[in-house]
């Protein structure tokens, strides 16, 4: 009968047990290894490199800004969700009206700087629920070679945005194309108002006869009409009326709509002698906040 030692045993099992843990950890090591490149081949943008920069559009007064996304990105390939989805939307309060569409685009990833991505560019759906109220241009595409590219610009000189919008939906332009692994971040967007020129006009007239001359006997009562009307393409707001010969004709009248008018009358009580009466107004825009004013004058003869 044979014997053997069991610390050979022993020995043994300890041998194959320390084989096999390094030969798990070198296996590990591939599959993480494999994993990453998968994932800088196909998604090159989610390996970041630093973070979003701010929204780089400088605006003016009047403008609409939108922040689409700060840490998260669009590709070419798709699907239409998960993490390769082709869009992303975010809400906004956008009036009807004409824009020009300023946007900006960034990407940003470890390694980027060795990689070239040729259709890194998107465009902005403007929508009221589901319908597509109206669509942009694109941007450009963004520059090879580096760590981190930004481009903003204009895309659209004139849009017209037919309804209110509630929600924009940015979109890759090259989406669906898998023959590269394009990735964009869709940072931000403006709009600016054109064809917004604001205006205000003001007719005081006779309220009788509605010319601009009425006569009154002595000791009588001068009796106005003033029309305000906003013939601008502005809604406007803070619109007063003054009248410093006639302060009953003085009126705070608010806001006054593109198109609306607001009328009324007034009186200038016991006229003992002719006197010339100019009425003001002035508003201003709600868009733009720059003022603007009218006058006109009424005569009346005793």
């Amino acid at each position: 009968m044979i014997y053997i030692n069991t610390e050979i045993y022993l020995v043994v099992a300890v041998v194959i047990y320390r084989v096999m843990k390094k030969l798990i950890t070198q296996v590990q090591a591939f599959v993480v290894a494999v994993i990453t490149v998968g994932v800088l081949v196909v998604s090159p943008s989610i390996a970041q490199a630093g973070t979003a920069n701010a929204c780089g559009i400088a605006t003016q007064t009047g403008d609409i800004k939108v922040n689409i996304t700060s840490n998260q990105w669009i590709f070419s390939t798709g699907p239409e969700t998960g993490l390769h989805r082709p869009s992303l939307t975010a809400s906004a309060a956008i009036p009807k009206g004409s824009y020009k569409i300023i946007l900006e685009a960034q990407d940003f990833s470890d390694g980027r700087d060795k990689q070239t991505q040729p259709k890194e560019y998107y465009h902005v759906q403007l929508k009221n629920g589901s319908t597509v109220v109206a669509t942009t241009g694109r941007t450009q595409d963004l520059k090879d070679f580096v760590t981190h590219a930004t481009w903003r610009g204009t895309v659209n000189e004139k849009l017209v945005v037919g309804s209110a919008v509630t929600s924009v939906k940015a979109i890759h332009s090259a989406y669906v194309d898998s023959s590269n692994p394009n990735s964009v971040m869709p940072r931000c967007m403006v709009l600016r108002p054109v064809d917004v020129a604001p205006s205000i006009d003001i007719i005081k007239r006779d309220a009788k006869d509605k010319d601009d001359t009425q006569a009154v006997p002595y000791g009588g009562n001068a009796n106005f009409e003033i029309v305000v009307k906003n013939n601008g393409k502005a809604n406007l707001k803070n619109v007063t009326v003054t009248d410093p010969v006639t302060t009953s004709c003085a009126k705070s009248i608010g806001a006054l709509a593109k198109g609306q008018s607001k009328t009324y009358t007034c009186t200038s009580t016991n006229v003992k002698k002719d006197f010339t009466n100019i009425a003001y107004v002035v508003g201003n825009s709600v868009i733009t906040n720059q003022q603007v004013k009218d006058n006109d004058p009424t005569k009346v003869t005793v």
